[in-house]
């Protein structure tokens, strides 16, 4: 005789008789969370409360978990406090703190680039003392420089139309150097020289235009001059 109610899927079945209602428990039709029901109950109560429906054998399980006591199990809370369907239990990875510091590449091009500008500034120093020696600008027109043999050094003045220019040499040698003074023009014209074989020089002139003349000192050798370019 039919006298169970039950509910699957949120419908309400039945009726149907208690072997029917043990036999839908054991081939898992009829879920431990169901709800049960006939005539002189106070009311619906779940179907794993009902003595005798659900046998050991009978209690279907789902990946591993008791679905008897699924619903008694403390839900995992979500960060809000609130329980959560969809809470997921798996293990984070932590992240990766994100770096906020330049790349080690980047330190060692800057410290490479570095490097090779201090190089490059040295070498240019290098370049300007053996080319031209070591100078001094004692007073207007007056200057004291080292050449080394083969060296040179130019020095640009302005003479102003009718000028009487003097222009001396005088160098300290540890042997017979020979130094030879030219002053040219801007233009390149040749106004005046001196190419005696001495480690002195000396020229005397008039200066035939308003211009900026270039005085030229050149120590042929042997060995180095230390000259002192006075004009006057």
């Amino acid at each position: 005789m039919g006298e169970w109610y039950y509910t699957t899927n949120n419908q309400q079945m039945g009726p149907i008789s208690w072997d029917e209602l043990r036999q839908l428990a054991s081939t898992g039709l009829l879920h431990p969370s169901d709800m049960v029901w006939k005539e002189g109950m106070a009311d619906w109560v779940k179907a794993d409360r009902k003595d005798g429906l659900f046998s050991e054998k009978a209690v279907p399980r789902r990946e591993g978990r008791d679905e008897r006591y699924e619903e008694d199990r403390p839900r995992p809370r979500s960060r809000t406090g609130q329980d959560d369907d969809d809470y997921d239990d798996r293990p984070r990875r932590r992240r990766r703190p994100v770096s906020t510091g330049m790349p080690l590449g980047a330190k060692v091009a800057i410290i490479g680039g570095s490097i090779a500008v201090g190089l490059l500034i040295l070498v240019v120093i290098i370049v300007l003392l053996v080319r031209g020696g070591n100078s001094a600008v004692v007073g207007p027109n007056h200057f004291n420089f080292t050449l080394f043999q083969g060296q040179e050094r130019i020095f640009f003045v302005r003479f102003n139309a009718g000028q009487n220019v003097r222009a001396t040499v005088t160098s300290q040698a540890a042997f017979n150097t020979d130094v030879d003074l030219f002053i040219m023009r801007n233009n390149g014209a040749m106004v005046a020289s001196d190419t005696r074989v001495s480690k002195d020089c000396f020229v005397n002139f008039v200066a035939p235009a308003t211009d900026t003349y270039r005085v030229r000192v050149v120590n042929l050798g042997p060995g180095q001059a230390i000259c002192d370019l006075n004009i006057q």
